[in-house]
């Protein structure tokens, strides 16, 4: 957090829960409630397997067909945009069957997008289905952040 003037500028933090599943297992035909839960942004794109679907402050969506899902929010402040994906998996209940790819989703994405971008990694975390999740913060000269204002 930077302090100007009295003024606070906040980084742009994208994050969002789903209601449901611990373990991003679902059924087919089962809709799922995401909350967005970021910080600092002003529009939104919600997508499901890289297309757009919404771009509500929140978004609800119901898994049609077994296989894997990659759900992305992209948060944009005007100066700057944050993208944060999850994976799921939707299962055949009626026939207990796993989806017919068997290669699970082990990768997590993360995108920036900012001007005179500094990033800089200071936490790692393991992800419910293998990935690694980083954290960071984004520094910024002081020249930039006067461009902002």
């Amino acid at each position: 957090m930077i302090v100007l003037s009295n003024m606070i500028l906040s980084g742009l933090l994208v994050q969002f829960t789903q209601l449901c599943s611990v373990s991003n297992i679902y059924n087919i035909n089962q809709t799922v409630n995401f909350t967005n839960t970021s910080v600092g942004g002003i529009t939104y794109d919600w997508k499901v397997n890289s297309i757009s679907q919404s771009t509500a402050l929140n978004y609800s969506y119901t898994f049609s067909y077994q296989g894997y899902y990659s759900v992305s929010l992209t948060a944009s402040n005007g100066f700057c945009q944050d993208t944060k994906t999850y994976y799921y998996t939707v299962i055949d209940t009626s026939t207990n069957t796993p989806p017919v790819d068997s290669c699970l989703r082990t990768t997590f994405q993360k995108s920036y997008s900012s001007i005179n971008r500094n990033l800089e990694i200071h936490s790692m975390e393991p992800t419910a289905d293998g990935g690694t999740v980083y954290g960071g913060t984004v520094k910024m000269p002081l020249a930039a952040i006067q461009r902002m204002l």
